[in-house]
């Protein structure tokens, strides 16, 4: 996000390549309309289930928008999302275990391909935690709310790289959705 123009937008995707249409977009000015990015967040999350009829089981979205609030609501509304977070947020691996940083968690083989469950310290749930290399050779430490045995490293890789994908086209122009996507 530069400081220029705060654009943002909410972009649908079936997952494949080139696969992505815009559905809001919006300019992020605090100053100006006293919204923050909660709140920009939560109005485009309810506007494309309840007005858009948006049928999207899984939400992909940067570590921007992964506050424990909008976390919690769109586990609430029974949809599956895989943010990266920042590897400060706090974890823990059990209820008698302390709470740590992601980038504690030790990264064996067996927990790299299949996850860690762990528990946020702010949100109420439980998440799959994988470390991810991000197409730019970055760290990403993802946690995912779906906590199938189907929620393997590979499945989040594929999210992580359509996320990637949907990020950057935001700096890209993309085909406008045209009427009701039911």
């Amino acid at each position: 996000m530069s400081k220029g123009i705060g654009g943002v937008r909410l972009v649908h995707s079936a997952g494949k390549a080139g696969d992505f249409y815009a559905i809001e977009y919006r300019v992020y000015a605090p100053e100006v309309e006293g919204k923050t990015k909660n709140d920009h967040f939560q109005e485009r999350f309810v506007n494309a289930l309840d007005l858009k009829h948006l049928h999207a089981r899984t939400l992909l979205f940067d570590s921007w928008d992964a506050s424990a609030e909008n976390l919690k609501r769109i586990h609430r509304r029974q949809r599956i999302f895989f943010p990266p977070l920042k590897s400060n947020r706090l974890v823990s691996l059990s209820k008698e275990a302390r709470d740590c940083h992601l980038e504690e968690i030790e990264g064996t083989a067996a927990r790299l391909a299949q996850g860690v469950r762990v528990k946020w310290k702010e949100v109420p749930f439980q998440g799959r935690f994988f470390k991810l290399v991000a197409p730019d050779g970055d760290m990403d430490w993802g946690i995912p709310n779906d906590l199938a045995e189907t929620g393997t490293a590979q499945v989040a890789e594929a999210s992580s790289a359509v996320r990637w994908h949907s990020e950057v086209c935001q700096s890209q122009p993309v085909k406008m959705a045209r009427g009701s996507l039911r």
